[in-house]
């Protein structure tokens, strides 16, 4: 699988030297992609000679948010709807291998994956995480090291290239979205203010990032 991020940008290109045979990157557009991820995307596989598939969410996030409300670090929905549905429709029931850009040293959570683990959520889908004990530096040293082209949002200040509006992104790439793409922002930091507004909530909710948690930490207190 391939985001453009630069973790799966360096296991792209570690399967392609490794492997013996042909490799199909995978691609899956939420529709909540930064605006120039999908074309770096194409252009990265047409580079490497890689054949890719894209798998398109649509509007499904729009589609669910009014009932569900916005995502959050504790409640991911928008992970299961946008990604895994769209995936099971493609692949569910078909023996695949997977290899994916998860590090151990990214999180909490992930810093207890496996090297290898069958997906619950995606039957007939194994994951395999080749660079699982790299450190990000390790990333970097890699990408410079082979000449690879990295995703330009990098440059920006972004430290994650994923959803545009991801809870788990910190409050200061949140501020580089508004900043860099305000025609994006506008839009959503209008409906969180509305949806505070509809539920009660004090001010400075949403100013402070509080909407990223269902249950926030003992130490974030408004």
């Amino acid at each position: 699988s391939f985001s453009g991020g630069k973790d799966s940008l360096v296991v792209l290109n570690l399967a392609r030297n490794a492997l013996k045979q042909s490799l199909t990157a995978y691609f899956i557009n939420t529709g909540l992609e930064f605006p120039d991820n999908p074309e770096y995307v194409k252009r990265v596989c047409k580079d490497l000679d890689i054949e890719l598939f894209e798998i398109i969410a649509g509007n499904t996030f729009w589609k669910h948010l009014e009932k569900l409300g916005p995502p959050a670090k504790d409640c991911r929905w928008c992970c299961n709807i946008c990604k895994l549905v769209p995936i099971n429709h493609e692949h569910g029931g078909k023996a695949h291998l997977n290899l994916d850009g998860k590090r151990r040293y990214e999180s909490f959570t992930r810093s207890r994956i496996p090297s290898k683990e069958e997906n619950p959520l995606v039957p007939g889908q194994v994951n395999i995480y080749p660079i699982r004990n790299w450190r990000a530096i390790e990333v970097w040293l890699y990408i410079h090291w082979k000449g690879l082209e990295y995703n330009s949002l990098y440059d920006k200040g972004f430290e994650r290239v994923g959803c545009w509006l991801c809870p788990a992104a910190l409050v200061a790439e949140h501020c580089l979205v508004k900043q860099i793409y305000p025609e994006l922002y506008s839009g959503w930091d209008q409906y969180l203010y509305n949806w505070a507004l509809d539920n009660n909530l004090p001010d400075g909710y949403i100013k402070y990032g509080f909407w990223r948690w269902r249950e926030h930490p003992p130490k974030m207190k408004l």
